[in-house]
Formats: structure tokens, C-alpha cells, sequence
């Protein structure tokens, strides 16, 4: 996530850094829990969830205006904040995707590969 955050590549779309955020840490929590076996590994997830609310609650109380999602609705606003869709909002300084989406998709897909390694040693 941070080698796509700062090498910014034109040519990458975010949701291709998205899906590289999750399938990363899949396959890092998959042979990690190979070999170190955790009952608590695969529930990573729920930290995942809760600081993606946090950032989205932090968003929503953001203010807007010339540039920074002016008008917007709840959604579009955390839609063009946290996903940059269909453009990005000028909130976070167009950091949302980095500090609130892909940590957090990070953290699930962690709990993903954890859980099928616990899954394949029994």
C-alpha cells in the first residue's frame, strides 16, 4: 500500500492497489498462521472493520466546499473519499483510500488467509 501510495503510478488503478491491499496480506496471514497456529489470527478482520468506521465517521464530519465535495450527500461523499469513485473528493487530501480503505481491507484479508490456514491444519 505505501509502495503504491508513493510511487502514485498513472497507470495503475486504485482498485488494482486495493485488490493488491487485500491479496497481500492473504497470502502473508496464510503462511504466517502455517506455521505459527493462532486461534485469534483470523478475527483481525474485526479491527479491519472498526477502523474503517472510524475513518468514515471522521469523513462524515468533515466540511465541505469549493473543492472538497461541495453539496455532496453522506454517500458520495464517503464514496469519493474512502473509494475515489467516480472521482476524488478533495477530502483527506485525497488520501482516503490509503489511510481509510486499504488498511482496513488489509486487516480483512489477513483474517481471510488466517482463517483458511487454520482451516487446512485440522
Amino acid at each position: 500500500m505505501t509502495i503504491g501510495y508513493f510511487i502514485n503510478p498513472s497507470g495503475v488503478p486504485q482498485n488494482a492497489i486495493l485488490g493488491i491491499s487485500i491479496a497481500v496480506p492473504l497470502l502473508l496471514g496464510l503462511i504466517v498462521n502455517r506455521f505459527r497456529q493462532d486461534e485469534f489470527a483470523p478475527e483481525v478482520w474485526c479491527i479491519g472493520l472498526i477502523w474503517f468506521v472510524i475513518v468514515a465517521l471522521w469523513v462524515l464530519d468533515m466540511p465541505t466546499g469549493p473543492g472538497e465535495c461541495f453539496q455532496c450527500a453522506a454517500t458520495e461523499k464517503l464514496t469519493r473519499t474512502l473509494l475515489s469513485l467516480p472521482s476524488p473528493s478533495g477530502l483527506m487530501d485525497n488520501d482516503g483510500p490509503f489511510l481509510g480503505t486499504w488498511p482496513a481491507f488489509a486487516l480483512v484479508g489477513y483474517g481471510i488467509g488466517a482463517r483458511i490456514a487454520l482451516r487446512r491444519s485440522r
